[in-house]
C-alpha cells in the first residue's frame, strides 16, 4: 500500500496537487460559514428526570429554558410612573412584534408583583419563543435591534440561556482567531529551527493549514445533516494543526534523512513511505479510535469533538501520504535549499547516550520517575466534578453580566436550584393535594441549607397576610391559600390570581426550593437525591429538575457512556498495536505509558483550576471543581495523539531490532533517530495546544493547559526515561506473540508494507 502511493506521488505528483489545490479552493468558501451553524449547546438531557420536568413546565406553565429574560431599568424612576410603564409598554410591543416570538409575560400582563424589584427601578419581562434553542436564538438576534430608543436615564438589556450560547459562540471565535495568531508564528520558528530550511520548514505548516480549513469545509457539510457543538471549532483545531505538523515533521525528516544517505529522490519517497508513511497510517488509525470513544457519550456537544477530529486526522493522514510526498517529488534535493546550518547530528547521539544511560540502571530509573509520575497523579482523589453555569462565561460577557445583576435585584426569581414538578389529572388545586403540597413544603424548609421553598401554598408576602385574614373573616394561613387556590381565578385581584396562574395550571404545579450553597457542592446535590426518594400518593407524577438535578443527570448520563468509551478505546488500540508491531505485550505496554501520562495531566489540572494553586499568576478565578466533560475530552483527545510518539518511537525501535540488532541497542537507535523529531513535535503541539490557554471560554483554557502539560510530560519524561526504562527490564519479552497468532501478524505486515 505504502510503495504504491510513493510510486503515484512520483508519477503523478501535478495531478495530486492540483486536487488539493481545488479541494483547498472550494473549502476556503465553505470554512467561513461553519461557526453560524455550530449549536453553542449540545447538552440536551430530555430523557432524564430533569428532562420531564423541564417538558412539564414548558406544556403546562409556559415556561421554557429557552425563555430569554428582558431587564428594564432606570436610576431615578420608579415603576409606577407613567414615564416608565410607557417606556416598557414599547419594549412589549416592539419585542412582539418579532415573528419568532410566541408571548412576552410582563408585570401588568400577569399581575405579578415579583416582576417589580422591591425599590421600584427595575422589572423584568419574558420573552417565550418555544423549546427550540435555534428558533430563540434567532428571536434574539432580532430583537436586540428592535429595543425602542429609552428615555434619559433608562436602559434595557437581554439574557437567559439563549443570550449565553450567543456569547458562547462569539468569544470561542475570537478564542480560536486569538490562538492562531500565537500558534503559528512559534511553530513557524520551531519549523524553522528543526529544519534549518525556509523551504522544509514551509511544508508542516502548509499541510496544516490546507487540513484545518478542509476540515472546517467537510464539518459545515456534515452540519447539513446533523447538529454539532460550537466547541468542534477549538478543539478540533488543535487537534488538526498538531497532528498534520507532527506527520509532517515525520515525513520530512525520513525524506531529507534518506536523501543524507545517499538515495536519488523517488527512492527516498519510496523509503520514507514503507517506513514513515506506514506509522503515520496506524498512529492516525489509534487517534482515531481514541475519539471514537467520544460517539458513545450520548450529548452533541461532547461527540462533536469526535466527529471533527476524526475528520480532521483522517484529512491530515491524506495529506501526509498523498500531498507531502507530491511536494517533495517536485521540491527534490531543493527541500534544502537555503540550509542555515548543517545538522552535526550531535542531537540524535545526545539521545542515544541518555537511552544507554538509562538502560545501564533501569530499576532506578524506573522506580524513580514512577515516583514522580504518581505524585503528580495523587491531586486526583480529591477532583471535584461539577457542570459551570455562566461561570464558563469571562465576567465581561453581556449576558452574565445581566444575569448576576438580575439576580441581585430580583433574587427570588433566580434561576432556582431544585424545581419540584407535580402532576395530578384530577386537579391539582384539591384540597387534599393542596395538603400534600403544603406538608411537603413545610418539610422542605426543615432540611439543611434551604433558604427557600416557595409554591402555590406559600407564594403571599408576610406583611399582606393581616388584611387578606381581615377580608376573610379571620381566616388562618391555610384558609386564606385554600381560599385563593379553589377561587374562581378572575374573580381575584391581579395581585393575587398572578402568582397563582405562574405557579399551577389545573393539572400541574411546581415547588421552587432554593439551598444557600452553589449548585454543585455536595449537600445541594444530596438534598436533590433525598427531594427525589420522597414518597407521594398514588396518582401523583413527580419529577424534580432544575440545575441541581440537570447537573446530576447530566453526569451520570456522561460518565456512564464514558466508561464504555474507555473500554472500547483501549481495546482497539491495543488491536490496532498489535497489528503494527507483531507483540502482544509491547502494545499492553503503549496503553500504560498513555494512562499514566493522562493520569498526572487530570492531577495537574485539579492541582492548577480546581485547588487554584497559581491562579494569581496565571490570571484566572478558580471555581473549585474541574468541569465534567473535561476528564473525557483529554481522555479521548490524548489517548490517541501520544499513541503518536509511542507509534514514531516504537516503530524506529522495532525496525532495528528486525535488522539484528539486541534490544537495547534498538532502543538506543530508536531513540537517537526519533528523540528530536518527538521533542519538536511535542514543542509544536505544546504551543499550539498552549495557546489556547488564553482563552477567555473557561473549559477551553483548561483543556489547552492540560494538553499542553500532558504533551511536555509525554516527550520528556514518559519517552526519555521510563519507555527505555521499561523496554530494557522486559528485554526480548517486548516482542512476544502467541505461536497462533505469529503467522497471521507477520502476513499483515508483509500487506501493509508491500502492496
Amino acid at each position: 500500500m505504502f510503495h504504491g502511493l510513493a510510486r503515484f506521488a512520483c508519477r503523478r505528483p501535478w495531478w495530486i496537487v492540483a486536487a488539493w489545490a481545488s479541494a483547498l479552493a472550494a473549502s476556503t468558501v465553505l470554512a467561513p460559514r461553519l461557526p453560524e451553524r455550530l449549536l453553542a449547546g449540545g447538552f440536551d438531557l430530555s430523557d432524564s428526570e430533569s428532562g420531564r420536568s423541564n417538558d412539564a413546565l414548558e406544556r403546562e406553565l409556559g415556561l421554557s429554558a429557552t425563555d430569554l429574560t428582558i431587564i428594564v431599568k432606570s436610576a431615578d424612576t420608579r415603576y409606577d410612573h407613567p414615564e416608565f410603564k410607557g417606556a416598557v409598554a414599547r419594549v412589549v410591543e416592539a419585542v412582539a412584534s418579532v415573528p419568532e416570538v410566541h408571548r412576552v409575560h410582563s408585570p401588568d400582563s400577569t399581575g405579578d408583583p415579583g416582576r417589580v424589584s422591591k425599590d421600584g427601578h427595575a422589572v423584568f419581562l419574558t420573552v417565550s419563543t418555544g423549546k427550540d434553542i435555534d428558533v430563540a436564538q434567532r428571536a434574539l438576534r432580532k430583537i436586540r435591534p428592535a429595543f425602542p430608543e429609552m428615555p434619559e436615564g433608562m436602559e434595557v438589556s437581554v439574557t437567559g440561556i439563549p443570550a449565553v450560547y450567543a456569547d458562547i459562540t462569539g468569544i470561542s471565535e475570537k478564542d480560536l482567531t486569538r490562538a492562531e495568531k500565537y500558534a503559528f508564528p512559534i511553530a513557524l520558528l520551531i519549523l524553522l529551527a528543526v529544519f534549518r530550511s525556509p523551504i522544509a520548514a514551509s511544508l508542516p505548516l502548509l499541510l496544516g493549514i490546507c487540513c484545518i480549513t478542509a476540515n472546517l469545509a467537510v464539518l459545515y457539510v456534515v452540519t447539513l445533516f446533523r447538529d454539532l457543538g460550537i466547541f468542534v471549532l477549538n478543539v478540533t483545531t488543535a487537534v488538526g494543526l498538531g497532528v498534520a505538523i507532527d506527520y509532517s515533521l515525520l515525513v520530512v525528516s525520513r525524506f531529507r534523512e534518506e536523501i543524507e544517505g545517499g538515495k536519488d529522490v523517488e527512492a527516498a519517497i519510496d523509503r520514507t513511505m514503507a517506513t514513515a508513511g506506514k506509522s503515520i497510517f496506524f498512529s492516525g488509525l489509534a487517534v482515531v479510535v481514541s475519539l471514537v470513544g467520544l460517539r458513545f457519550v450520548r450529548f452533541v456537544a461532547i461527540h462533536s469533538i469526535a466527529i471533527g477530529g476524526m475528520i480532521v486526522v483522517a484529512i491530515s493522514v491524506a495529506g501526509a501520504l498523498t500531498l507531502l510526498p507530491a511536494l517533495l517529488r517536485l521540491l527534490g534535493r531543493k527541500i534544502d535549499w537555503l540550509v542555515f546550518w548543517k545538522n552535526a547530528g550531535g542531537e540524535g547521539r545526545l539521545w542515544a547516550r541518555i537511552a544507554r544511560l538509562v538502560m545501564r540502571r533501569p530499576i532506578l530509573v524506573f522506580g524513580a520517575v514512577l515516583a514522580i509520575v504518581l505524585v503528580l497523579m495523587s491531586p486526583v482523589r480529591h477532583i471535584e466534578l461539577g457542570v459551570p453555569g455562566t461561570d464558563m462565561l469571562p465576567a465581561w460577557a453581556p449576558s452574565r453580566m445581566v444575569i448576576e445583576e438580575s439576580n441581585e435585584v430580583f433574587p427570588d426569581r433566580r434561576i432556582p436550584q431544585i424545581v419540584v414538578v407535580i402532576e395530578d389529572p384530577q386537579g391539582i388545586r384539591r384540597p387534599e393535594r393542596i395538603a400534600e403540597i403544603r406538608e411537603f413544603v413545610a418539610w422542605a424548609k426543615e432540611q439543611e441549607h434551604v433558604t427557600m421553598a416557595l409554591s402555590y401554598t406559600n407564594f403571599v408576602p408576610p406583611e399582606r397576610l393581616p388584611t387578606l385574614s381581615m377580608m376573610r373573616g379571620g381566616a388562618g394561613e391555610e384558609a386564606i391559600y385554600d381560599w385563593l387556590l379553589t377561587s374562581n381565578q378572575p374573580d381575584l385581584p391581579p395581585a393575587l390570581s398572578g402568582p397563582v396562574r405562574a405557579l399551577s395550571s389545573d393539572t400541574t404545579t411546581l415547588v421552587r426550593i432554593t439551598p444557600d450553597l452553589p449548585t454543585n457542592a455536595a449537600p445541594v446535590r444530596e438534598l436533590t437525591r433525598k427531594i427525589r426518594s420522597r414518597q407521594w400518593a398514588a396518582g401523583v407524577d413527580v419529577n424534580v429538575g432544575g440545575e441541581s438535578a440537570y447537573f446530576m443527570d447530566f453526569m451520570a448520563a456522561l460518565y456512564e457512556d464514558f466508561l464504555k468509551a474507555i473500554v472500547v478505546v483501549v481495546l482497539l488500540t491495543y488491536a490496532i498495536l498489535v497489528l503494527q508491531f507483531g507483540s502482544f505485550l509491547l502494545p499492553a505496554k503503549a496503553v500504560v505509558m498513555n494512562a499514566l501520562s493522562i493520569g498526572a495531566c487530570y492531577g495537574a489540572i485539579v492541582f492548577i483550576f480546581q485547588q487554584g494553586h497559581f491562579a494569581d499568576i496565571l490570571g484566572f478565578t478558580p471555581l473549585g471543581y474541574i468541569d465534567s466533560p473535561i476528564p473525557i475530552v483529554i481522555f479521548s483527545v490524548l489517548f490517541g495523539l501520544s499513541m503518536d510518539y509511542e507509534v514514531f518511537l516504537l516503530s524506529r525501535v522495532k525496525e532495528a531490532y528486525d535488522r539484528g540488532l539486541s534490544n537495547e541497542e534498538s532502543v538506543a537507535e530508536g531513540l537517537e533517530q526519533t528523540g528530536g523529531i518527538i521533542t519538536s513535535a511535542s514543542a509544536i503541539m505544546i504551543v499550539v495546544a498552549g495557546s489556547f490557554f488564553v482563552a477567555d471560554i473557561f473549559l477551553v483554557k483548561t483543556l489547552g493547559f492540560g494538553m499542553a502539560f500532558a504533551f511536555f510530560l509525554d516527550a520528556t519524561v514518559i519517552r526519555a526515561f521510563l519507555v527505555p526504562s521499561t523496554m530494557r527490564l522486559m528485554g526480548d519479552w517486548n516482542w512476544w506473540a502467541p505461536r497462533f497468532a505469529r503467522g497471521f501478524l507477520s502476513r499483515v505486515s508483509k500487506l501493509t508494507a508491500h502492496a
